[in-house]
C-alpha cells in the first residue's frame, strides 16, 4: 500500500486496525513457532519461569532426587515425581499463556487509543514533507532519543516514514505504546526504513523515537510526514 498526501483516513484506519491485530495475534498460541518454543521449555523445565539460574538449580535438584529414587528401588515414587513434574510444567505453560495473551490485549488497546495532544490549540498545522531528526544521548547507555513535533488540525491517523542511512546494525524503537504502531521495518545493507502510524487527537504532539546502537549515530536521519489528518478527512 502506497501512502501519500492523498491517502484517505479510512484507508489508514483499516491499515492501523490490521497492524495492531496482527501484532496481538503474534503474542497468542496462534503464533505456533513462538508458542511451541516456550511451551516445550516450560513443560520440560517449569522452574525456568522463575529465572534461568534458579530454574537450572531446581532442575538439577529434581534430577538428583529422581536418580536417588531409582537407585534405591523406589520406582513408584519416581514415576509419581515425573508425573508431578510434567503437571507443574503444564500449569506453568497455561499460566504464561494467559499472561501473554492478556498483555497482548492490553497493548492492542493502548495502541488503538488516540494520543492526547500536549497543546490542544493548533494554530499552524504541520504539512506533509520531511524533517531532520536530531538525536541526544540518554545517559551512559548506547541509546539516543529524538523528538518529532507534529501539529494536526483534526484527530485521525498520521503516517510517518523514518529513514536512517549509515546506521549499521542499529535499531529504531518507539518508547510509547499509546496511539502508535509500526507497520513494517525494512533493513537494507546500511539503511533502515520504518513506517509508523500515529493515532492523534487534534493539537500539537511530540513524538519520541529511540535509536539503539553501540556504534555512532546514523549519517542521515529523516522523518517523512507522508500523510496527516485534516479537517477534510477527520478521524474517529
Amino acid at each position: 500500500m502506497k501512502i501519500d498526501a492523498t491517502t484517505s483516513q479510512e484507508q489508514l484506519e483499516q491499515l492501523y486496525s490490521v497492524t495492531t491485530q496482527r501484532e496481538m495475534l503474534c503474542s497468542t498460541p496462534l503464533n505456533l513457532p513462538q508458542f511451541l518454543r516456550y511451551a516445550i521449555l516450560f513443560l520440560l523445565f517449569p522452574g525456568m519461569v522463575l529465572g534461568y539460574w534458579l530454574g537450572l538449580g531446581i532442575t538439577l535438584v529434581f534430577c538428583l532426587t529422581l536418580t536417588v529414587m531409582l537407585a534405591t528401588g523406589h520406582q513408584d515414587l519416581a514415576v509419581g515425581a515425573i508425573v508431578g513434574w510434567f503437571g507443574c510444567g503444564a500449569v506453568v505453560v497455561l499460566w504464561v499463556t494467559v499472561l501473554t495473551v492478556r498483555a497482548a490485549w492490553r497493548t492492542r488497546r493502548q495502541r488503538r487509543t488516540a494520543r492526547k495532544a500536549g497543546t490542544a490549540e493548533c494554530v499552524r498545522p504541520s504539512r506533509e514533507g520531511h524533517e531532520t531528526l536530531r538525536w541526544r544521548r540518554c545517559g551512559e547507555i548506547p541509546l539516543w532519543e529524538a523528538e518529532l513535533e507534529v501539529r494536526v488540525a483534526a484527530g485521525g491517523i498520521a503516517a510517518v516514514m523514518v529513514e536512517l542511512q549509515g546506521c549499521g546494525k542499529g535499531r529504531l524503537l518507539t518508547p510509547e505504546k499509546v496511539g502508535v504502531c509500526c507497520v513494517h521495518t525494512e533493513v537494507q545493507e546500511d539503511a533502515l526504513r520504518s513506517l509508523l502510524l500515529y493515532r492523534l487527537q487534534a493539537g500539537s504532539h511530540k513524538l519520541k523515537l529511540l535509536y539503539s546502537s553501540r556504534k555512532s549515530l546514523p549519517k542521515k536521519s529523516v522523518a517523512h510526514l507522508l500523510c496527516l489528518p485534516s479537517n477534510e478527512h477527520p478521524g474517529e
